[in-house]
């Protein structure tokens, strides 16, 4: 995920600069996954079946969407990451 950008960082360990160390992913990139990710926790608020649903809801009811939103565009890069890595398809758990 750090490729895209979209890992966590602190600001104060670069205080002061224009671009932080999480932010020299692909733009582009970055907001497909984090649009995507909205999107999933969005439907999960209205839908608790399902694992990804429920870990979605837990998460979102201890950090809230905007953090809940990147955890899920960081999930999403991970899985996605693995099925090009080793060449399989999406396997719902």
């Amino acid at each position: 995920m750090a490729g895209s950008g979209s890992t966590p960082a602190f600001e104060w360990r670069q205080a002061g600069a224009d671009e932080y160390e999480r932010k020299k992913g692909d733009k582009h990139l970055r907001t497909l996954f984090i649009h995507g990710a909205r999107a999933v926790v969005r439907v999960a608020t209205n839908n608790n079946d399902g694992h990804m649903n429920q870990w979605v809801n837990q998460l979102k009811e201890r950090r809230g969407f905007n953090k809940t939103t990147v955890a899920v565009a960081n999930k999403n890069a991970r899985i996605i990451w693995s099925m090009l890595r080793n060449e399989t398809g999406y396997q719902v758990v």
